[in-house]
Formats: structure tokens, sequence, C-alpha cells
């Protein structure tokens, strides 16, 4: 059956595609497949010539296991999938609907291949230059984009009024609890203790510049700075009755239950 239906041929050009694209994995693959089809394709015409599929799945175990026949045969098959093929042949052949069903990806291929080419047609005009749409020069572009806040000014360790979280210590504590999550890699690990952040809470309030001075690892480091950047805006400090940036130093405590 492999000799009529000529599955050298098959078996030598995707040989020559394993030798050309050799870096790409997916070329290997096919080279397993096509041969593997070449077996149900055996499989099918030879179990239809014998009359059973049954006995024909019998041959391919006795040939497996080395058992005795009165079958001439040929192991020109891997014995690993033997199982897969045995399977196969219990299959019932796909309805002609099925092979419609199949035959729907086919424009639907052509129509992303024409989409693509469209695509690749009208970057290459823009590159030359043919759109319709004006040229900008570069050295007059300009870019607009977000940037973090900086600190300007001196920054004081401590003020005749420090920085305070709206509402208070409470209701910092409240947020943070609201808001904080223990890390997944750090409950795995049995992580605990104590994660030291230095930031600061500049003259309008907002909170730049945040350190760990002391970490856990595992996510936790992480998470302290999560909660500290996206804190509300605080009650800035002041200085002789002015508003000041000022260093704060807070801990957050990582602790596991029972």
């Amino acid at each position: 059956m492999h000799s009529k239906e000529y599955h050298s041929l098959d078996v030598f050009w995707f040989e020559l595609i394993g030798v050309v694209c050799w870096f790409n994995p997916i070329s290997h693959f096919l080279q397993k497949e096509i041969k593997l089809v070449h077996e149900y394709i055996a499989d099918e015409k030879a179990s239809s010539i014998l009359g059973s599929k049954k006995a024909y799945a019998q041959i391919l175990v006795g040939s497996h296991f080395k058992a005795n026949g009165n079958v001439l045969i040929n192991n020109f098959y891997n014995n690993s999938i033997l199982k897969t093929r045995i399977m196969m042949l219990s299959k019932q052949k796909s309805k002609k609907t099925a092979v419609l069903k199949y035959g729907y990806i086919a424009p639907l291929f052509l129509g992303m291949m024409v989409l693509s080419s469209a695509c690749t047609d009208n970057t290459s005009e823009l590159t030359r230059g043919q759109s319709s749409e004006p040229q900008v020069d570069l050295n007059e572009m300009e870019v607009f984009g977000y940037k973090s806040k900086k600190v300007e000014g001196e920054i004081l360790n401590t003020a005749d009024i420090n920085p305070e979280f709206p509402g208070g210590v409470s209701e910092m504590y409240k947020h943070i609890a609201n808001e904080i999550m223990y890390p997944v890699a750090a409950q795995k690990a049995n992580i605990e203790g104590r994660v030291f952040v230095k930031f600061v809470v500049n003259k309008e309030g907002y909170i730049t510049n945040p350190e760990i001075l002391k970490g856990l690892g595992f996510g936790a480091d992480e998470e302290v700075l999560r909660i500290i950047e996206n804190m509300p805006r605080w009650i800035p400090g002041k200085q002789n009755g002015k508003p000041v940036n000022v260093y704060f130093t807070m801990p957050f405590f990582f602790q596991l239950e029972d």
C-alpha cells in the first residue's frame, strides 16, 4: 500500500523541507505527522482487503509482541503509534458535510492573505512618499507623554507640621488594610517580616520617590511600592507656615496566620 500510494515521494519532500528549514521545529513535526498519516491510509486499505478491521488489528498486535501468525506481514511502522493506529481503524469516516465545514476555511485564509498584501502595499506606498497625507519633518514633530512628578526644592526629614494622611493615621491603616494583598510567592515560601519604605510627600501632598530601605523579596517589596504609589493625596507638611517637601518612612509587617 505504501508503494502503490507513492508514500516514499511524500517522505522525500518532507525530509527535504526538514533539511532546508532545519531551524524550524515545525518541519520536524511535519515529518512525523506525514508518516503517521501514511500508516492510517495503509491500515484502512489493508484492512478492507483483509475484510476485517479486527483481524487486521490482531495482526498489528501480533507483530508488536513478536507472536507467530500465518499472515505475511512486514514491520514498516513505529511500535509507539500502535495504539493510535488501532483506534483510528475503529473510527467512522467523516461525513461530507464535515468536509465542507473545513472547506470554509479556504476562503477565510485567502481573504487574510489579500488583506495582508493590501496592508503591505499601503505601507510601502507610505514609505516611498506616495501617500496623499502631508509629509512631516521629524525635526518639527512633537511627542507628548507623561512624566513622574519631580521633587522641587529642599526635602526635610521633619517639619513643624508633618505630612498627614487624609483623616489621620487610623484612616491610613484602614486604607492599607483594604488595598494590600499578601503575595502568593511569599505565602508559598512562608515569608514573614517587615518591609521598610521611604518616600517623599511633596508640597502639593503627592507621594514621590518611593524607595525600599529593607525588603523581603518574593513580591512583598513590589506590593508595598504599589500601595504607596496608589495612595490618595496627603495633607502636606508645613515649615514656618509654608508647605514643604518632607521625607516619610513607614514599616509594613507581613505575617501569616496558622
